[in-house]
């Protein structure tokens, strides 16, 4: 990519972040749909959406728990843009491990 006659370039770690950040995002919505969208033999095994689903309903629980979720990756964003490349293997090695995991979750609930 050329920007005013320049070269610019993005270490590859760092562009890895970045996508598995977006990774985590699509994760994120994936989830809530699948939750939303299981059928009546299926429920929900989150402690913490139960608990919050009896004071204010199941469908505002989970609306809830995954905005608190995303809301903290865009602090852990924030956190790895301004470290400038400091510490970006290890947010490639940590997000690798969440986005793997979170992805089999997400498909053991489209798939069951």
């Amino acid at each position: 990519m050329i920007i005013e006659g320049r070269t610019l370039f993005i270490p590859p770690a760092r562009l890895m972040v970045f996508v598995l950040f977006l990774l985590l995002v699509c994760i994120q919505i994936l989830d809530v749909h699948s939750t939303l969208t299981a059928s009546a033999a299926h429920y929900e095994t989150n402690k913490s959406i139960i608990w919050l689903g009896n004071w204010i309903g199941f469908t505002a629980a989970v609306l809830t728990i995954k905005a608190a979720s995303t809301f903290v990756l865009v602090i852990l964003f924030r956190i790895w843009f301004l470290s400038n490349g400091t510490h970006d293997r290890e947010f490639v090695f940590s997000l690798t491990l969440i986005t793997v995991f979170y992805g089999f979750i997400v498909s053991n609930n489209y798939l069951s």
